[in-house]
Parts: structure tokens; sequence; C-alpha cells
């Protein structure tokens, strides 16, 4: 009696640390998945480089766009980044007058990745995403 007891205890642990193995993955997919749906009503987005500290303020839907497919196309994954400061900083006011700031890893040495003020996690981008961005952010 003793032993099946043991065993009982034993694959309820395992079932409840498996269990909260997944809720961690699927809390990283819904952050996403809110981050593209609020995205999606920009209003303007203001582009800060680092290395020169200049900005810029875009307002087109073409903008608008390229950086919700960009967010789209990332893929979240636990833990702080532990590097330099980010290559550019994008502050997104929604239509609502809310604002997000997004950091971008965008440079040589960087795979590319993505951190969103006040969220635990980063986010990598795929390398054909961080071209775009590139592009998007040197552009005036």
């Amino acid at each position: 009696m003793r032993r099946l007891l043991q065993v009982v205890v034993s694959i309820v642990l395992v079932v409840g640390l498996v269990g909260c193995g997944s809720a961690g993955s699927e809390a990283g997919n819904k952050k996403a998945g809110k981050l593209e749906q609020q995205v999606a009503s920009i209003a303007s987005m203001t582009i800060v480089t680092s290395t020169t500290n200049q900005s810029v303020t875009k307002t087109d839907s073409a903008s608008a766009e390229r950086l919700i497919k960009a967010i789209k196309e990332t893929k979240f994954s636990t833990g702080q980044l532990d590097i330099a400061g980010a290559d550019y900083t994008v502050t997104v006011e929604l239509k609502d007058g809310t604002k997000r700031t997004y950091s971008w890893w965008l440079g040589e040495k960087y795979t590319g990745l993505m951190t969103v003020t006040d969220q635990v996690g980063h986010y990598k981008l795929p390398e054909a995403t961080k071209q775009d961005l590139l592009k998007l952010f040197s552009t005036n």
C-alpha cells in the first residue's frame, strides 16, 4: 500500500511539473499575441538610433505594417538579456494614446533580438526580418 502511494504521488508531481513547463511557453506565446494586437493600432513610432542619438518619427502605414510583420515573426524566449545597450529604441504610440517601448539589437554581433519595456523575456528575429528592420530604421 505504501509503495502504491509513493507511485501515485510521484506521478502527480511529474504531471504537475510538465504542466508548469507548458504553461511558461504558452505565456510567452500569449504575450506575443497580445503584442501583435496592440501594435495593430499604431498612430506613430519614434525610432532612436543609439550610436547617433538621433530620432525620427514615422506615421505612415507602410512603416507600421513592416513593424507589425517583424513583431509577428519573432519567437519568444524566457530569460533576461545581459548584453550591451540596444542598437535602436522604438517608442510606439497607439491610437488610444498609450505607448510601448521596444528595444532592438540588430548589429553584426547579434542575431536579432527584441525586448519590450516592463516585460520579462526577449524575442528572437529571423535574419530576413532583421535585415528589413535595419532598412526601416535607417530610412528617414
